[in-house]
């Protein structure tokens, strides 16, 4: 069994518990524990955002639509991030947060980071029992090109607001444009794949406030 298969197997009932809007969630502390315990070798990284005189030492993201953070977690040499925004405990955007704040929306970005990687993913899913699958490999069937079409990358431009500067990535899919936010490790990523205008891709991304904040970005094959 793989690692997602193994870590989405695992049971982590005994850890789940609850915020007062009722949401089902594991504490940070509990999820790196059981992470470490099965795969002692994993390691986080908490990525850091430059500073004024342009150091690489911020462990958040300022932008016009609130602050972010992002944690990678490496697993087996699998590296999976996730990206977060700064929330109060209600799930709103927190404009003017504090010290304490960014923190604790890094550690819940942790978890969902491990989640990535299958341990507790099934808890976000709203699911009462651990992810159960058959032996073998079994893979999704792939979508027809006609019926989803691949994004087609087009333009990145810089937008300025009121609360900082961030990167928009317009892609193509059939005869929309959307825009995507490009935040972080993932500005490096773009420069390195060499996207052109017009090259086809593939773009993974969660929506956050509202917005679309890639996670990942690939050339398609």
């Amino acid at each position: 069994m793989d690692t997602f298969k193994h870590l989405s197997s695992v049971d982590v009932g005994s850890f789940i518990e609850q915020k007062h809007n009722s949401l089902n969630y594991v504490s940070w502390v509990h999820a790196y524990s059981e992470l470490r315990r099965l795969y002692p070798d994993s390691t986080y990284e908490i990525v850091r955002y430059p500073d004024e005189r342009g150091n690489f030492v911020l462990p958040y993201l300022r932008t016009e639509i609130g602050y972010f953070v992002e944690v990678a977690v490496t697993v087996n040499g699998d590296r999976r991030s996730s990206v977060l925004p700064v929330m109060d405990e209600f799930g709103g955007t927190l404009f003017e947060p504090t010290a304490m704040d960014i923190n604790t929306s890094i550690q819940r970005c942790l978890v969902k980071a491990i989640a990535l990687h299958g341990l507790g993913l099934y808890v976000y899913a709203g699911e009462e029992f651990p992810m159960m699958f058959p032996d073998g490999d079994h893979a999704l069937p792939k979508k027809d090109s006609d019926e989803m079409p691949i994004p087609v990358y087009k333009d990145l431009h810089a937008i300025q607001g009121p609360g900082g500067c961030y990167y928009v990535m317009d892609l193509q899919i059939g005869e929309k444009i959307i825009e995507v936010a490009v935040v972080g490790e993932l500005m490096q990523l773009l420069d390195e794949i060499g996207l052109s205008q017009g090259d086809p891709c593939e773009v993974y991304y969660e929506e956050i406030a509202g917005k679309f904040v890639a996670t990942n970005i690939q050339k398609a094959s």
